[in-house]
């Protein structure tokens, strides 16, 4: 049992990459007529939407985008002036086709990005529209990051990307597939420094944890400083030859059945918790979640009972600065979502201590 649960992952200093295999799209259950590795999911959003102008230099500059995302997935789009058009995503994460479809064709959009979140098939109905959306002359973005390992099909979408550094400890990587025609500007160069400074951190906090060497101070503020790095990454780099050894030699089939194996213990514990509601009570076949998502009314609360005993839930989600003010059942998932880590990192023992100090939530008060 690890005495600290969730936040970054660490690297370990001595680990040896033994690329288990050739990564392609084809490992992550895509196909297209070219692909390239990049920095970030967020630089692959970008390329796909310089090549879509470049294709078509009269596309509609209006990107339609759920309204449950992330700022990062928004930032490309702004940062190639386009203009949003936010679609409802629901309390089940999914979207109302026929409300879905309505709008769009009432709007100008140009193109839209779709995520299924959590690993989950959140939107089974969207495939069934996925023709008329083309009708409209709308380019299609995929963003498979949080189901990059489920067995979901994919859309039929003109680009796929993915973030691949949000499901083990590389320190960087993005990808980007493209349905038809060639990816022209591939980019050439390595971010080193946020390489230096993602390893310098990762490696801290393994010593910190597994050799008590150093302070948590320390390694704390190591990953800040990546993560300045990272927000002001302008360029668009390729991804680092150390976080493609990475995942070449990730032993991908333990990392599913370690997920799938945490997430079922959790959430068997946690079920009839009052004040507790899971977001995805049942693991289907083929299902690689992400994390476990939660809703709880006195989020800031369960979030603090966890953190005071070095359990680290993060938020996924903030709502974006950007987004207009969202109402009904979607502003649940800003206001009350809360992500517990399930990730391969962890044990049995693992998901059993995160089980009993949520068990507390009632307590109190609360």
């Amino acid at each position: 049992m690890l005495s600290e649960i969730g936040s970054n992952f660490w690297i370990n200093p001595a680990d040896k990459y033994t690329y288990l295999q050739e990564v392609t799209p084809q490992s992550f259950g895509l196909t297209g007529s070219d692909y390239c590795f990049l920095s970030t999911c967020r630089s692959a959003i970008s390329l796909a939407l310089e090549i879509i102008e470049l294709q078509d230099p009269n596309v509609s500059k209006v990107a339609a985008v759920p309204s449950f995302t992330c700022e990062t997935v928004i930032q490309p789009f702004l940062e190639s002036g386009y203009g949003l058009k936010m679609y409802g995503i629901n309390a089940g994460l999914g979207i109302e086709k026929d409300g879905f479809l309505a709008d769009l064709k009432e709007s100008e959009v140009g193109v839209l990005i779709i995520h299924r979140y959590f690993g989950f098939d959140t939107m089974p109905d969207i495939s069934g529209v996925i023709g008329e959306i083309r009708e409209l002359g709308i380019y299609i973005i995929e963003d498979r990051t949080q189901c990059l390992y489920s067995d979901i099909q994919p859309l039929d979408a003109d680009f796929f990307v993915a973030s691949l550094r949000k499901w083990h400890g590389i320190p960087d990587g993005g990808i980007l597939v493209c349905k038809g025609g060639k990816i022209e500007r591939k980019p050439l160069d390595v971010d080193t420094e946020l390489e230096r400074a993602k390893v310098d951190a990762g490696y801290a906090k393994y010593n910190y944890l597994f050799h008590q060497i150093g302070k948590k101070d320390n390694f704390l503020e190591k990953y800040k400083i990546a993560e300045e790095i990272l927000d002001k990454q302008s360029a668009r780099y390729k991804i680092s030859p150390l976080s493609y050894a990475m995942q070449a030699s990730l032993d991908i089939s333990s990392m599913k059945q370690k997920r799938r194996s945490n997430y079922v213990t959790l959430t068997k514990e946690i079920r009839n918790i009052a004040g507790i509601g899971i977001v995805f009570p049942e693991l289907q076949e083929g299902v690689v979640p992400l994390y476990c998502p939660i809703m709880a009314a006195e989020r800031e609360y369960v979030q603090k009972l966890l953190c005071d005993r070095r359990i680290y839930a993060p938020i996924i989600w903030p709502k974006p600065d950007i987004l207009p003010d969202i109402f009904g059942s979607g502003s649940k998932l800003y206001l009350n979502m809360l992500c517990i880590p399930i990730d391969q990192r962890y044990e049995e023992d693992d998901m059993l201590r995160i089980a009993s100090v949520l068990s507390g939530v009632n307590k109190y008060g609360h």
